[in-house]
């Protein structure tokens, strides 16, 4: 399982959120959901800016919820 979006995104990808982001200003990242759960946070995010393919990629390969990222004894 990866831990961030950038073990998903390529910079191709990059580049292409950063345009998208750009046009549309008004379309934030949530932070304090990403926190919890980062799978959810990258998906509206980058549905918000009309990303549906890197969005259904972040929904399959980032981790549900921040806990799925501890080891059984609570850390990474």
């Amino acid at each position: 399982m990866v831990t961030t979006a950038l073990e998903i995104f390529t910079s191709t990808d990059r580049a292409r959120i950063e345009a998208a982001a750009h046009r549309r200003q008004e379309t934030r990242f949530d932070d304090e959901l990403a926190a919890h759960s980062p799978a959810a946070a990258w998906t509206r995010y980058l549905e918000a800016l009309g990303l549906s393919d890197l969005a259904q990629r972040a929904r399959t390969r980032l981790p549900a919820t921040a806990s799925a990222l501890l080891g059984p004894d609570g850390a990474r």
